[in-house]
C-alpha cells in the first residue's frame, strides 16, 4: 500500500510538472554584460539598503538600495527589501513583484525554488507559483527534473 501511495504521489507530481512547464527551447541565453554585487561601504555589510550592482569595468549600474541581493541567473536576480523578495532584470526593472518567502534559490531551467511558510515550491520567471509549496527539501531543476522530499520520502 505504501509503494502504491508513493507511486501515486510521484505520478501526480510529474503530471503537475508537465502541465505547468512551458516547452523548453535549447537556445542559449544571449551574452550580456556580467553584473557583480557591491555594498555602499565597499566591503561586506549587512546594513539594510546597502546592496547594488557594478559591471566588469567597476561602473555602478544600480546604486546600493537593496537589503540583500543574489547573483543573476537566467537574466534575473532575487533582491530583498524589508521582509520581501522580488526579482529584477539586468536593466533594474522589477520583473517579479516582491512577495514573502525565505531563501529563494537561483533560477534553473526557468524555475526558482522558494520557501513559503517552511515548505518549498517553485515559481516561474513571471512569479507565478507553478508547483505549490509542499516539500520539506528540494533540489534545483536539471534536465527537466528536480528531486523533492515529501513526507520523509525523496522522489
Amino acid at each position: 500500500m505504501q509503494i502504491f501511495f508513493r507511486t501515486l504521489v510521484l505520478g501526480v507530481f510529474v503530471l503537475i510538472l508537465l502541465i505547468h512547464l512551458p516547452a523548453r527551447q535549447n537556445t542559449p541565453e544571449p551574452e550580456t554584460e556580467p553584473l557583480f554585487m557591491i555594498d555602499a561601504t565597499g566591503k561586506f555589510s549587512h546594513e539594510p539598503g546597502s546592496y547594488g550592482y557594478i559591471n566588469a569595468a567597476g561602473k555602478v549600474v544600480f546604486e546600493p538600495q537593496y537589503d540583500h541581493e543574489y547573483d543573476f541567473t537566467e537574466g534575473l536576480a532575487f533582491v530583498k527589501q524589508g521582509e520581501l523578495f522580488g526579482c529584477i532584470d539586468k536593466s533594474g526593472r522589477i520583473v517579479i513583484e516582491p512577495f514573502k518567502c525565505a531563501y529563494p534559490w537561483p533560477f534553473s531551467e526557468g524555475l526558482a525554488a522558494v520557501n513559503v511558510d517552511g515548505k518549498w515550491g517553485f515559481i516561474d520567471k513571471s512569479g507565478k507559483m507553478v508547483i505549490a509549496p509542499q516539500f520539506s527539501h528540494i533540489t534545483s531543476f536539471k534536465e527537466g527534473f528536480a528531486c523533492v522530499r515529501l513526507d520523509n520520502t525523496w522522489m
